[in-house]
């Protein structure tokens, strides 16, 4: 058996800083589509993903313009979906989450512990 013929299981994810590792661990999916048979996209690149194919999720703790970030990898992701359907590989995204009704960003924290400990 050739070294490229062995399908293997990849799992893509985690926490992201920019918008530009979003973009890299784009690329790597769309990389591995050759030779993954199944490819799991968790975390932050997962919710881009299932944003991509329409589903509303949200804003992340480190931005909040997440939704216009996920817009940028969008049609990527919409590629990604089409080739691993021809190449018959299975992608596997996140189907539950942890939520809250608001994130306070580290300035609102600040601010709000500020106010609570001028009472």
């Amino acid at each position: 058996m050739q070294y490229h013929e062995i399908k293997l299981t990849c799992v893509v994810g985690g926490a992201l800083k920019s918008t530009l590792e979003l973009l890299d661990k784009v690329l790597l999916i769309n990389a591995l589509i050759d030779t993954a048979s199944h490819i799991h996209i968790y975390g932050e690149v997962g919710l881009a993903a299932l944003y991509a194919l329409g589903f509303k999720v949200g804003r992340v703790e480190r931005s909040a313009n997440n939704e216009k970030e996920y817009e940028s990898v969008k049609q990527f992701f919409l590629a990604i979906f089409e080739r691993a359907a021809l190449n018959n590989v299975m992608i596997h995204l996140p189907v539950d989450f942890v939520v809250s009704p608001k994130i306070e960003l580290e300035e609102e924290k600040k601010a709000n512990e500020s106010s609570l400990n001028n009472t």
